[in-house]
Formats: structure tokens, C-alpha cells, sequence
């Protein structure tokens, strides 16, 4: 469960924290796999490390957040409403805003599903890092990062990912 007093939780410390990681492991060369904001890390780690990441698989990845898209018309907006219905209904462990953010990750999930995944979520931060860690996915922008990655890499994308597109798929593809 993460921290609940963080004072930087910047895109680049999540970077570093990789790094951190994979020092403290004592990997020389590695695969890894970055899924939804993940993939973003993955790209970001493997541009400032070249030869580290062997093979990597980016599942559900995106290169730009919600506000850095051009396509679809409206991402901006819906980013602004996300933002309100975490902090509106974050600290509910079974709200309707709890539910609604849910299904945006897993359209089809059962309403057991989506209950549990809701507890969890609350469980993992709090309402105020939420809504950070959820600004900084927003503005994620790697995508010259992505066009420098030389390593087999594998893009694997669902077509109804309403927070990562098939589109962004498409892009980092």
C-alpha cells in the first residue's frame, strides 16, 4: 500500500523509483512489461537506459495523457470530469464516482468486480494523492521517448480501454 504523506509523486520520481528498483535488484539486462501509466515508465526508464530493458511488452500503454491527445475531441474535458468524480467520490468505499471511474478501466466488470477493484483503490491512497497521481498521468508526454526505444517491443491494447485508447495503442505501435 503506498504512502500517504508523499512529497514529490512527479512523473520523474516515478521514473527514479524504477531505477531505484532495478539498482537495488542488481539487474544487468532485463524484460519488462508497463501496463496503463506503466508503460510510460517502462518507456522513459529504457530511453535513459539503453541495452537494460531487453524486451519489453506495453500492455494497455499509452505515450500521452489525457491532455496531451488530440484525438478524441473532448479528452481535456473528460480529464476534468475524472478529476472531480475522484475527488468527489474517492473517499466512498461503493459510490456511484467510484463505480463510474472503475468502468473506465473495465467496461464489462461484474458489479462485484468493480466493488472490489473500487476497495482497493481506496485502500492503495488517498483522495488527495489520487487526484495528483491522477493530474501527472494526465500530462504524461513520451512519445519522442518511445521513437528512441531500439529493444523488441510488444504493444498489446484492448479495443474498449476508455482510459488508454486503441488509438494510443495504435500511436506507440
Amino acid at each position: 500500500l503506498s504512502e500517504r504523506d508523499v512529497s514529490d509523486l512527479s512523473f520523474e520520481t516515478w521514473v527514479l523509483d524504477f531505477e531505484r528498483l532495478v539498482e537495488k535488484l542488481e539487474l544487468k539486462q532485463f524484460a519488462s512489461i508497463g501496463i496503463c501509466q506503466g508503460g510510460a515508465v517502462a518507456i522513459k526508464y529504457a530511453e535513459r537506459n539503453p541495452g537494460r530493458i531487453g524486451h519489453l511488452i506495453l500492455f494497455g500503454a499509452y505515450a500521452r495523457g489525457r491532455n496531451r491527445r488530440s484525438s478524441p475531441p473532448l479528452e481535456p474535458e473528460k480529464a476534468k470530469v475524472m478529476i472531480e468524480m475522484i475527488e468527489l467520490g474517492w473517499r466512498e468505499s461503493d459510490s456511484a464516482f467510484m463505480r463510474s471511474f472503475a468502468t473506465q478501466f473495465q467496461p464489462e466488470g461484474s458489479m462485484d468486480h468493480l466493488t472490489s477493484w473500487c476497495e482497493l483503490q481506496r485502500r492503495a491512497t488517498s483522495a488527495q494523492n489520487a487526484v495528483e497521481l491522477t493530474r501527472i498521468m494526465f500530462d504524461i508526454d513520451v512519445g519522442e521517448a518511445a521513437e528512441r526505444i531500439t529493444c523488441p517491443t510488444l504493444v498489446a491494447h484492448a479495443d474498449r480501454d476508455a482510459v488508454a485508447p486503441v488509438e494510443e495503442g495504435r500511436f506507440l505501435a
